[in-house]
């Protein structure tokens, strides 16, 4: 057992050392590498088609895999906040720890559920997951290098089979375990350190792994035959039948075969197919590599299904691997139900197909047709067949002995002193015990074991004596011999037979029966990157690879090489989307390009299966004719007129149809994917009149709904919601075009998105996307778009939108009179919503409350885009702006749900703004949203609250009714009305005759007739005289101090809240004393700011800060708050994000600490500190006497950094007077913004200056070498020194006009460029759709890009331009020369 475990340790082991080169590689980049999509930039060839050799056929894929591995761990980066981390409760050096590379590690991750921060479905970590090893858990990328110790790359290079939390790790340096990163816990009366680490899973190198080792073959020992094949244009790859066969006539098919071939009923090219599959299996003279062409609906499934039950009567031992787990069930499970179908009994002939892989990403638990397969089930169930006291021979021999002699059983069983059952008892209980226990176990092994290891004469015997047994009681095992009943002894017999017969050993451990397994069966079903688990198996005879143009070409080469593999056979379609790359680099290289698409390429012959059987023949036509030149012919039984179905009226839901949807909009959605919320609405009606169809006639309709972009995906997702979830003849399912990939349903919805004047259709364009969109449907295809931006192109869109118009399939949305009345209130709830968004803070005519929208409201106007409900939603709106309120304020929560009709609900509250010198309470609009939701959105609310000052709290909840009688109505038993009793006397108010009628009833008292309220009141009023001082000065300055204090207006409002003198003065004391430097707290902490208790519970916060003051920037101290102790979690947190808004500047000089003594370097300007009567002018004449006073020109490098600074600064201040800059002969028009202006004063470095001035000059001149069409609004352009700009195409209002300019955002380090792209996204969230329309409409003279200009006439006035890209396809043909007075005409027509 222990040589079988070190077997198998020293693959794996030999799996890691064969892929070392790639993880040194990877160990090999720093952050800043890592960050850096550009690093393998220029480094990475193209593939070529052809190859000299199977050296030169290897290498070209190395650089492209070495790319495509960045790209997956950069974008690992970008999710590093929701990355799975795992808490390492102990870790130590492996036995094989070799410095300085074999840095082995073994680990032991916490078991704790509470302890492992997850997300996503990951729960553990697996072998070959890269991992990041840091002492904190990591939010943003920074974290990783911010951290007191850098982070640590790893490789999961072994985890424990029974314990899962023990793993071992290969770390790309050492890891410190030093006493920084221990945590110590109390447990008991003891005290437990732990180390204090974490591994984040960062990404799966598992299949790259996999590759570069099948790229780095073993010379002496490697299967390249096939490989051989493929490097030029062979004939024999693809084409006819091997000539020495056809001599021999070695390759004719058996009558057995052919007539079982038609029994499957497959058409002639689906037969032909299978057949020169299986006389290239046959061949022995040359190895050969069969193409079978499958386009959609043409049977590809079936005909595989039907060649590997060949395979598998034929008993040739084939591999079946796919690029995808969901296409290797897809077959298997095929294949197992034509299997069992002529199997004879007990499922014996299973043994010989196997599937294994992943389980937990197969969901194989969920695939019950696929568990008698599954190898880790089948050998969970064979282990206990093995098991030495329990195992099938045991039993046997158990039950041999039981019926030969029960009496010695009987006697065996017991000593002298335990107490026996009666004999019979006991014969019973163990005849029945065994008689279940061997039942099940040869059921077992006739439906696991492999028929190379249990003949069919044994399965049968072993059936036979299953039965035997079931007709068998106690009296026949009791009976005696020479009676004339012989079922005992046949028993016996066929019992002593199947142990001769079955030649295995007794016990046989789990390793060694997944090789039982493995080398036995005769059709293995896996991916492809998981074939190279058979690399140590039997050989393998014939590969089938489906959905082969799916697979990268590299990765096709780990299942080429198995050892003994002479034949392959790729099925699938190169006119269907390829594989998925990250790397857009690696992508340019072709990385994504399947074997199968470049045999194509080199004139290879395929097999058509030249028969489609799904779609509607209107609906296959212009694919069939588009894609695969009218090459592919409709079946009978989808030409017949019952085929056609109708489930809407009217011609425009006919089987095919090309819907006009001439009013959408573009929009930006998650991760600026677009959207098109009319489109999004129109299918939300489509769908809803199909279930109403469904619902009332009980027909079963399946309905799918495809586009191409993934904020339209999910769009459409929260529109339809799960409205139609419990409906079990109704299915929606809504997904991207590349999810439906290998899908079908009833009925086909393409949303085409795309809406502009430009006629831009991105990616849309891609055939290999539109071929999988056009072909899902079986009897209905409805393609809604816009037609004027589709034909604008010379896309396939174009062709498409032509050839529905010419077939009489064109139809405008406009002839259905509800889908009109549905884009009416989507285009107008879109123009509300614009409106909305340029003005927040709404004023109802009237009303006495302002209203203010937050985005979150906005967003949800935008998934509900319907007019009514917007009316619906600002009527209450109006109601609530009057003070109506009909809900009761005093709750616990500061917000309130208010019920609307259609199942939605209003979340708003009272809130606080500063508007005018005044802090105003305001009606905060929050969400609209279905009823059903308000519990997330209640959660969320309840998380933003916690940031509010107990003062805003205060505020928002104080309520203020107009009429006296609401507030005198409230007490119960004592009602106690405190006031000024002239003030309310001096009036002709209710109060006056209050007040009167109190005295006259003997119910006035003065507060100062209590002794407590008296020294209260007392109290109060010398700490507001001290608080107006205070207001008046928050600029302290104390006696013989020598630092500034600033008061907080937070500190201010908490003094107000307190209003004790006794603490004011005890607060004051301590102002003092910090205020003479006397700082007795550790400033050298990580935050800025520095708790310092007081008595009473109370605890000071306070910073030191940075003021302007006489043109310097001073030192200050800042007082923040005095509060209760027990509050100063809340107000740090509140700190904290105050203080990420300072720049780095600002920060280094808050942290920067001056003490007084050792060395003290004074710098100044000599002139100015002695031309005043001041003590600095003793202090230089003094320096000069003794000989300490030095110029800064005495050292060279002082002297060249203070001419590079004072140059650009002034620079800098040119540029502070003029921010939009017009250069010479420019065209546009450049804006620097005032980060930008910053970014400058860090840097302070002339020559830096000159390049950037220098590439802004260049880009003014319109020659921007960077592609402008990109998903984000900005540009990153590399300067040298490792600096990037960033800049973007803006709008400004300028002499009427809206005008295109260059805004300049940044200049930073490249490293730092993700964190300012955040910001500026979430900048960008803030513009309007048509500001961002602007921003992107670009325009050509030539080759230069040219800004635009817009009239500012009231486009409002009579409603917002309903049809944007019409506008803007008139502003673009408008010559510069008349540009504003024409383009006014177009806006006002």
């Amino acid at each position: 057992m222990q040589q079988l475990w070190e077997v198998k340790e020293k693959k794996k082991n030999e799996r890691i050392i064969k892929g070392r080169d790639l993880v040194d590689v990877v160990f090999s980049w720093s952050v800043r590498d890592v960050l850096n999509s550009n690093l393998y930039k220029g480094k990475v060839d193209k593939i070529p088609n052809t190859f000299q050799s199977s050296k030169e056929y290897f290498r070209s894929f190395v650089n492209p895999i070495i790319e495509e591995t960045h790209a997956a761990l950069l974008s690992s980066m970008g999710t590093l906040r929701r990355a799975p981390a795992f808490k390492i409760w102990e870790i130590k050096p492996a036995k094989d720890f070799k410095p300085p590379k074999n840095l082995y590690y073994k680990v032991t991750l916490q078991t704790t559920s509470y302890n492992i921060m997850t997300s996503g479905d990951r729960k553990l970590l697996e072998f070959n997951d890269l991992i990041a090893v840091t002492d904190k858990k990591p939010y943003r990328i920074d974290d990783l290098r911010c951290s007191n110790e850098p982070y640590v790359l790893a490789l999961v290079c072994g985890v424990n089979e029974d314990n899962p939390h023990l793993i071992t790790i290969l770390a790309s340096k050492p890891i410190d375990l030093y006493e920084g990163n221990m945590d110590t816990r109390k447990k008991g009366k003891g005290v437990k350190r732990s180390i204090s680490l974490f591994g984040v899973y960062l990404t799966n190198m598992m299949t790259n792994i996999r590759i570069w080792t099948a790229l780095h073959p073993d010379p002496d020992g490697g299967n390249l035959k096939l490989i051989s094949k493929v490097l030029q244009s062979n004939s024999e790859v693809g084409g006819e039948s091997c000539a020495s066969c056809q001599e021999n006539s070695q390759n004719i098919i058996p009558n057995h075969i052919e007539k079982m071939l038609r029994s499957f009923k497959l058409n002639s090219s689906q037969e032909g197919a299978v057949l020169r599959c299986l006389e290239a299996k046959n061949c022995n003279h040359s190895n050969t590599i069969k193409l079978i062409w499958g386009p959609p609906g043409t049977g590809k499934t079936k005909t595989t299904s039907v060649l590997l039950l060949n395979l598998f009567k034929m008993k040739c031992r084939t591999l079946t691997c796919a690029p995808t787990n969901i296409a290797v069930l897809e077959v298997a499970s095929r294949v197992v139900e034509l299997v069992s179908e002529s199997l004879k009994f007990g499922g014996y002939g299973l043994g010989d197909i196997v599937l294994f892989g992943n389980k937990e990403r197969m969901k194989i638990d969920e695939r019950e047709d696929l568990f008698d397969v599954f190898l880790d089930y089948r050998v969970d169930e064979l282990y206990d067949c093995f098991l030495t006291l329990t195992g099938w021979r045991a039993n046997v021999n158990r039950m041999i002995c039981l019926l030969t002699d029960p009496k010695e059983v009987y006697h065996k069983s017991f000593t002298e002193k335990d107490k026996r059952p009666p004999f019979k008892k006991f014969v019973e209980e163990r005849f029945c015990k065994l008689r279940t226990d061997l039942r099940f176990q040869f059921s077992t092994l006739c439906l696991h074991l492999p028929t190379v290891l249990l003949s069919f004469r044994v399965a049968e015997r072993m059936n036979q004596t299953s039965d035997l047994l079931r007709t068998m009681t106690v009296s026949d095992v009791l009976r005696k011999e020479n009676e004339n009943d012989t079922r005992k002894q046949d028993c016996v017999k066929m019992l002593e037979s199947i142990c001769d017969s079955l030649d295995l050993q007794d016990y046989i451990g789990k390793f060694e029966l997944k090789t039982l397994c493995l080398d036995n069966a005769h059709l293995i079903f896996c991916t492809a990157s998981s074939s190279a688990r058979l690399h140590m198996s039997y050989p393998i005879q014939l590969l089938v690879i489906d959905e082969a143009a799916q697979l990268k070409e590299c990765e096709s080469a780990i299942p080429l090489q198995l050892p003994g593999l002479k034949h392959a056979v790729l099925i699938g379609d190169e006119k269907q989307l390829p594989a998925m790359i990250q790397s857009k680099i690696a992508s340019e290289a072709d990385l994504g390009r399947s074997l199968f698409e470049r045999l194509v390429l080199l004139g290879h012959k395929k097999q058509l299966l030249n028969m489609q059987y799904r779609m509607h023949p209107s609906i296959s036509i212009f694919p069939n004719r588009e894609f695969y030149g009218m090459k592919i012919r409709d079946a009978p039984s989808v030409r017949v007129r019952s085929y056609e179905k109708r489930f809407l009226p009217g011609k425009m839901y006919g089987p095919y149809s090309f819907i006009n949807v001439p009013y959408g909009r573009e929009q930006f959605g998650q991760g600026f994917s677009s959207k098109n919320m009319v489109e999004v609405s129109v299918v939300d009606e489509i769908v809803s009149k199909l279930y109403s169809v469904s619902r009332k006639t009980g027909r079963s309709i399946s309905v799918g709904v495809i586009s191409p972009y993934k904020a339209q995906v999910f769009a459409i997702q929260e529109k339809i919601g799960q409205r139609f979830d419990g409906s079990e003849q109704f299915t929606v399912s809504v997904r991207s075009v590349d999810g439906f990939q290998g899908g079908e349903e009833d009925i086909i919805i393409i949303s085409t998105v795309r809406s502009n004047g430009k006629g831009a259709i991105g990616f849309l364009s891609n055939q290999q996307r539109t071929n999988v969109a056009l072909t899902r449907a079986r009897y209905c295809l409805w393609i809604l778009g816009n037609e004027w931006t589709l034909t604008n192109n010379k896309s396939v869109w174009r062709q498409l939108v032509n050839d529905a118009r010419a077939r009489g399939c064109f139809h405008d949305a406009y002839d259905d009179e509800s889908l009109a009345q549905c884009i009416k209130r989507s285009a107008t709830a879109l123009d509300d919503l614009d409106e909305l968004h340029d003005n927040k803070l709404l004023s109802f005519e009237n009303s006495i409350w302002k209203v203010l929208l937050s985005n979150e409201f906005l967003k949800s106007l935008e998934i509900i885009i319907d007019s009514e409900i917007n009316k619906r939603v600002m009527s209450v709106l109006e109601k609530l702006s009057n003070g109506k309120f009909q809900q009761d304020l005093e709750t616990e929560n500061l917000f309130i749900q208010q019920d609307i009709d259609d199942g939605l609900s209003l979340i708003w509250a009272i809130d606080i703004i500063k508007k005018d010198n005044h802090y105003l309470q305001v009606l905060k609009i929050w969400h609209v949203m279905p009823s059903s939701d308000v519990s997330c959105a209640e959660k969320c609310l309840e998380n933003h609250y916690k940031g509010y000052t107990k003062v805003k709290i205060e505020r928002c909840r104080y309520i203020c009714y107009q009429g006296t009688n609401v507030a005198l109505t409230r007490a119960r038993y004592c009602l106690w009305i405190l006031g000024n009793e002239w003030t309310l006397t001096n009036n002709k108010s209710v109060w006056r005759q209050l007040v009167n009628d109190a005295r006259a009833r003997g119910c006035f008292h003065d507060a100062y007739d209590d002794e407590s309220l008296a020294q209260c009141i007392k109290r109060s009023a010398t700490a507001l005289d001290d608080l107006d001082e205070l207001h008046d000065n928050k600029l302290l300055s104390f006696e013989n101090s020598i630092w500034k204090v600033l008061l907080s207006n937070e500190f201010l409002k908490s003094l107000e809240i307190i209003i004790d003198s006794e603490i004011n003065k005890r607060v004051m004391s301590v102002l003092e004393k910090l205020s003479n430097g006397k700082f007795q707290q550790d400033l050298e902490t990580e935050n800025l700011f520095i708790q310092q208790d007081i008595d009473d519970g109370l605890s000071l916060i306070w910073a030191i800060d940075i003021i302007k003051k006489d043109n310097h920037y001073l030192q200050v101290l800042k007082i923040w708050h005095v509060m209760p102790s027990s509050d100063v979690s809340c107000a740090e947190k509140c700190l904290e994000n105050h203080y990420k808004g300072y720049t780095k500047v600002k920060i280094e000089r808050c942290r920067y600490i001056c003490y007084q003594g050792y060395c003290l370097w004074i710098l100044g300007n000599e002139w100015t500190l002695t031309n005043n009567k001041s003590v600095w002018r003793q202090l230089v004449n003094d320096a000069r006497a003794r000989g300490c006073f030095h110029d800064a020109y005495d050292d060279e490098s002082l002297a060249q950094c203070i001419k590079r600074s004072a140059t650009a600064l002034d620079d800098l201040d040119e540029l502070h007077d003029n921010k939009l800059l017009s250069f010479e002969n420019s065209i546009w028009k450049v804006l620097l913004s005032n980060e930008f202006l910053k970014s400058l004063e860090i840097i302070i470095d002339s020559e830096i200056n000159k390049r950037v001035m220098s590439v802004l000059e260049k880009l003014s001149n319109g020659k921007f070498q960077q592609d402008l069409e990109t998903e984000n609004l900005f540009i990153q352009q590399d300067i040298d020194d490792g600096l990037s700009l960033i800049w973007a195409i803006d709008i400004i209002k300028k002499d009427n006009h809206y005008l295109q300019v260059l805004k300049i955002w940044h200049v930073m380090p490249s490293s730092d460029v993700s964190c300012a792209e955040k910001c500026l996204e979430n900048h960008y969230k803030g513009y309007t759709k048509v500001k961002i329309e602007r921003c992107r409409y670009i325009c050509y003279q030539g080759n230069v890009v040219v800004p635009m200009r817009w009239p500012i006439k009231s486009c409002l006035k009579n409603g917002m331009i309903r049809d944007v890209s019409r506008s803007f396809a008139l502003l673009s043909v408008v010559d510069e020369a008349e540009e504003t007075s024409e383009a006014e005409e177009c806006v006002e027509d």
